[in-house]
């Protein structure tokens, strides 16, 4: 969505596609000659992108706008012989923030967001159950994440070898960009590969995110970190209920930013547990943690919304 433009590209024999969205230029390009990702060396300047194959020059493309020096993400699809590259473009476009990084264990996080989708920060509704999630086995585990923002705790449980783990935010090209530059920046090859970005709008429709669960099944771990602010609860639970495996787990993560309509954010586990999801609730953590907006808007303490709520929600008691 939001393109702003697209041509074609024919270079020496390299034909493909150069697309122009909000803050972010991503090349498609079909190299027939390659057979594996090791095969394209890339330099990238600030206004083109030049690439060998196997040492030998193949194509000088220009770009339409100043890029930044490093990609968010290339990938190569072996299968089909393309190379898709997503490059930053220095200008930061309108309604978006500016990128910043952060650090968390280990972990280097690059934040931007569109305005209002709340992508440029690291809440602590992520790193509380991140934290519970980087002391566990999660060996095969399949994964969905929601509103992930910039994924840590997708990325904390493909660390500890989840798979097929699968991050998905708003559809917004930049911002899901930004989450494969966090894949990968913090992922090994092996676990790169057990991990999927997409796009998805709660509420819509789920076949293509059901198709990357095992056996079509549904995920037996699902993350929602902070979003109940949103009061989007009947299209959150119905993207919940349609993806989560029989025997799976949901792992909600929230503080109550606005203590003024705090009873609305838990109206979602009331919903859960009616017709027609008939989910089963189950609260887990109240963890003390400064919210960021208290910082923000100099509000000060406050212990209504200080604190880092956990659930879990499933459809059989015995998976809470």
């Amino acid at each position: 969505m939001d393109v702003v433009g697209e041509t074609p590209v024919h270079h020496h024999g390299v034909r493909g596609t150069l697309q122009r969205h909000p803050g972010l230029i991503v090349l498609t390009l079909h190299i027939p000659q390659a057979t594996e990702a090791g095969d394209i060396d890339l330099d990238l300047e600030p206004e083109a992108v030049s690439l060998q194959l196997q040492g030998q020059d193949l194509v000088r493309i220009p770009l339409p706008e100043p890029v930044e020096d490093e990609p968010l993400s290339c990938r190569f699809d072996v299968h089909q012989k393309k190379l898709l590259l997503d490059l930053a473009t220095c200008a930061i476009p309108p309604g978006y923030t500016a990128p910043v990084y952060t650090e968390w264990r280990g972990l280097t996080l690059r934040l931007q967001s569109r305005a209002k989708l709340w992508a440029d920060r690291l809440w602590p509704a992520a790193c509380i159950p991140s934290e519970r999630f980087a002391e566990g086995n999660y060996d095969g585990t399949s994964v969905l994440e929601l509103g992930a923002g910039p994924g840590l705790p997708s990325l904390v449980l493909a660390q500890q070898g989840a798979g097929p783990v699968v991050m998905t935010d708003f559809p917004d090209p930049l911002m899901l960009s930004n989450l494969r530059w966090n894949t990968h920046r913090n992922l090994s090859s092996q676990q790169r590969r057990q991990v999927s970005v997409c796009g998805h709008l709660w509420g819509s429709d789920t076949e293509d995110l059901m198709k990357l669960s095992p056996g079509g099944l549904g995920f037996k771990v699902m993350v929602l970190s902070d979003l109940l602010y949103e009061l989007e609860h009947t299209s959150l639970l119905q993207s919940c209920a349609a993806c989560l495996h029989p025997e799976g787990t949901v792992w909600v993560s929230f503080q109550l930013h606005d203590p003024v309509v705090a009873h609305r954010y838990l109206e979602f586990f009331d919903i859960a547990q009616a017709p027609p999801w008939n989910l089963h609730v189950r609260q887990v953590d109240q963890i003390p943690a400064l919210d960021p907006l208290s910082q923000d808007y100099a509000l000060g303490p406050d212990a209504v919304s200080d604190e880092v709520h956990v659930y879990t929600m499933a459809f059989h008691p015995d998976f809470l």
